[in-house]
C-alpha cells in the first residue's frame, strides 16, 4: 500500500486540471469491476446506481488554485469501526462496510491552497488490481433511493 499514493497523486493531479474531463472518465468503473469492489448482494444495485451517475455526470468540480494534494488510504475491512485508517473517510462509510470487499483499498482525498488546512475533499476511488476506478460517496449510492 505504501507505493499506491505515488502512483495515485499524478491522477489526481491529472483530474483536477483537465478541463475536457478525459482524466476523470479514465476512472470509470468496468463492468468487472463491481464485482471486485463490492460484496454481491450489494453489487447489481452499485452497477445500477453508478452508470447512472456516469451517464448523467458527476458534478466533479475542479480545484481551481489547490495544488497541494493529501492522500489518505485504508482497506474497506477498516471501515467497520472509527479507527487510526477509518477516521480520514466520510463516516457514511462506516454505515456501508459490510456492503464492501473488505481487502480493496480505497483513497479519499483532498485539494488545498498551499498553507491551508482546509480545502475540497473527494472519496471514493478504489485500487482494483491494475488500476483505479471511482466510486464518489458509495454510502450514498448504496442508500439513497
Amino acid at each position: 500500500m505504501i507505493a499506491l499514493p505515488a502512483q495515485l497523486k499524478p491522477i489526481l493531479q491529472a483530474i483536477a486540471t483537465d478541463p475536457a474531463g478525459a482524466a476523470l472518465q479514465e476512472l470509470r468503473p468496468g463492468p468487472g469491476d463491481y464485482a471486485k469492489v463490492f460484496v454481491q448482494v450489494a453489487e447489481r444495485l452499485a452497477q445500477e446506481r453508478y452508470e447512472a451517475l456516469w451517464d448523467t455526470g458527476l458534478g466533479f468540480r475542479r480545484p481551481v488554485g489547490r495544488t497541494q494534494i493529501i492522500i489518505h488510504l485504508a482497506p474497506a475491512g477498516s471501515f467497520i469501526d472509527y479507527n487510526t485508517m477509518s477516521r480520514p473517510f466520510p463516516g457514511g462509510y462506516r454505515s456501508i462496510a459490510n456492503l464492501l470487499t473488505p481487502t480493496r483499498v480505497w483513497a479519499a482525498w483532498q485539494y488545498r491552497s498551499p498553507g491551508s488546512s482546509t480545502g475540497i475533499s473527494y472519496d471514493g476511488l478504489v485500487w482494483c488490481e491494475d488500476h483505479w476506478a471511482f466510486f464518489p460517496k458509495p454510502y450514498r449510492a448504496l442508500t439513497s433511493r
